[in-house]
């Protein structure tokens, strides 16, 4: 199974973050100069975002009202290296608004069955928004300098079991 670079579900559309999403993708970020696009933080967030996608066959969706179209965010699953390994990490774009907790549910389902990966990590945050979107996923607090909440595949089949691998296979492709 791949990596979806599409996904619907009633409140979420998923999309792989293309070039068509940059002007959305700066609206979010708070850049808007149209001259410091190409050396503006953002601007090279977003190149890194989509050369991940071409490099590791999965990264960040734009996230859409399915209904609307209209562009909500963006996050999703990318690989880093922590404490001196390769792992896989889950993020987004603003954790405090409301589809964080669906993204970040999507994103280690896909993880899991559609990646085969066995460890998801997610960065640490002094924000109570950022911890409660996490440990509602099934995160706990991690050890180490860099990775402060981990979910590992056996801990997430446990709490699921063949519901969470069904579900994952369920959203349609959009």
């Amino acid at each position: 199974m791949e990596f979806p670079q599409a996904l619907k579900t009633p409140r979420l559309l998923l999309t792989r973050l293309d070039p068509g999403d940059f002007e959305d993708f700066l609206g979010t970020s708070g850049a808007h100069d149209a001259q410091a696009l190409h050396t503006d933080e953002a601007a090279m967030r977003f190149r890194a975002h989509v050369e991940h996608w071409q490099r590791h066959g999965f990264g960040w969706w734009a996230v859409r009202d399915p209904q609307t179209r209209r562009f909500v965010g963006c996050g999703g699953l990318e690989s880093a290296t922590i404490d001196g390994r390769r792992s896989t990490m889950v993020s987004c774009d603003a954790w405090d608004r409301a589809y964080a907790g669906e993204l970040v549910r999507i994103a280690v389902a896909q993880g899991f069955v559609g990646l085969d990966v066995q460890e998801i990590l997610a960065a640490p945050s002094a924000s109570d928004a950022v911890s409660r979107v996490l440990e509602r996923a099934g995160f706990t607090r991690a050890e180490g300098p860099q990775a402060a909440y981990r979910l590992t595949a056996q801990a997430w089949c446990a709490s699921t079991g063949p519901r969470g691998r069904a579900a994952s296979r369920a959203f349609q492709a959009a």
